[in-house]
């Protein structure tokens, strides 16, 4: 199940209790930051732990990415 809360244009919280899919826009980095819980970010040839605290930056040309475990995320998309 996945909640999805849209804060403003550029920011959404999502409530993640198995796995989540998404792409980066191949123009703009995504910020991924853990508010609670801990989980996975997977993508091609890609593979980090993240934890409640952690924050990554997803380069543009990443592409698609799945987020996997019990978390709230916050996810900035920042137009530049």
């Amino acid at each position: 199940m996945i909640l999805i809360i849209r804060y403003g244009e550029f920011i959404d919280k999502c409530v993640i209790s198995n796995m989540y899919n998404s792409t980066t826009d191949r123009l703009h980095f995504t910020i991924v930051t853990c508010t609670e819980g801990n989980g996975e970010i997977k993508g091609e040839n890609y593979s980090e732990i993240i934890k409640k605290g952690d924050s990554f930056l997803l380069p543009a040309t990443l592409g698609d990415y799945q987020l996997i475990g019990e978390m709230d995320i916050l996810i900035s998309n920042p137009i530049v």
